[in-house]
């Protein structure tokens, strides 16, 4: 840095410089002194007054323009590269294990959030049959009872006799301060509604079908309860992604796809929200920055979709990259 060195002084040292590193404008307070007098007062210091940061934007430059923005869809990989700073979570990997994000933590037998109880099922249930396949429980229907990991303690239920089987309950807890992009605090009651519109859509039904009950124990935590004899491996991501009920419920289930408050500019609890659509033929960002979902995102361009920041955050913008 060029610095400005008053006549009839020599060699003056400046004090060590400041730099706010979080900041992108990379903004630097040079204080020196100009004076050995001992005798004159020191600067008041107080009154230096730092730059407000520039309010921060990436430029998303896909290959194509995102298909839709309504995240329980078919989504193209432009989509999910916007999506990536709308959303964030629910869990991530790192280093090939989970990590909870908009959770407290990951449900695990360890912590007492997972486990498996014994409960007792008769004729008319639905339970998973030994070969893995939903059935409703009959005689001479070959089920595994309460225990029983193995092919060779597999029984033919008698038709007429109580059963006991494992069930698998598995307790997800929010993080208490989470609100979607337009302050609404998001709840358990969000998940829950994503649960529905996944079911009235048929969106996992693997999933679907294996799951009993999943409701909200309270506004921070929900249970998973999966079908009896259904033990998943993968029980900690049994949670469904919340969805902003107090937006979306207005509308019915089936053109949530198509309307603009949920394809085009749908709520998230993520660093960034979409302020408008509006595809530019070209992509001028030249810089990078890595998102928290690990996308790679241009920054400082210009004539690109705006992603509106959400609050304390900057703003994303999208734009077609060279094709």
């Amino acid at each position: 840095m060029r610095r400005f060195q008053p006549a009839g002084i020599h060699e003056e040292k400046p004090i060590p410089i400041f730099r706010d590193r979080d900041d992108r404008d990379d903004r630097v307070f040079d204080v020196k002194s100009i004076d050995r007098n001992p005798d004159r007062p020191a600067a008041d210091l107080s009154t230096l007054t730092p730059r407000p940061p520039a309010q921060s934007s990436l430029t998303v430059c896909p290959g194509q323009e995102p298909n839709s923005l309504y995240p329980f869809g078919e989504l193209n990989s432009a989509a999910r590269s916007v999506l990536a700073a709308v959303y964030d979570g629910p869990f991530d990997t790192i280093a090939y294990e989970y990590q909870p994000v908009i959770l407290t933590k990951m449900p695990s037998f360890e912590n007492g959030d997972a486990q498996v109880d014994r409960i007792q099922v008769q004729a008319g249930d639905t339970v998973l049959g030994a070969d893995g396949n939903l059935v409703t429980l009959k005689e001479e229907v070959r089920v595994r009872p309460a225990g029983c990991r193995a092919d060779d303690c597999v029984i033919p239920y008698n038709g007429t006799a109580p059963l006991e089987m494992d069930q698998m309950l598995v307790t997800f807890h929010l993080r208490p301060d989470l609100t979607w992009s337009d302050g609404t605090p998001l709840t358990a009651d969000d998940s829950i509604f994503s649960f529905e519109l996944h079911k009235e859509a048929d969106i996992d039904s693997f999933l679907l079908e294996r799951t009993q009950v999943y409701e909200a124990a309270d506004e921070q935590t929900l249970q998973w309860f999966g079908v009896p004899g259904f033990i998943d491996p993968t029980y900690f991501t049994n949670f469904w992604m919340p969805a902003p009920r107090h937006a979306w419920s207005v509308f019915p289930a089936d053109e949530l796809p198509s309307i603009d408050i949920a394809a085009n500019a749908p709520l998230g609890w993520g660093p960034y929200m979409v302020e408008e659509w509006s595809w530019r033929p070209h992509c001028a960002g030249e810089e990078s920055a890595l998102l928290p979902r690990g996308g790679w995102i241009p920054q400082n361009g210009q004539d690109q979709l705006p992603l509106h920041p959400g609050p304390g955050h900057g703003s994303v913008r999208i734009d077609r990259g060279p094709l």
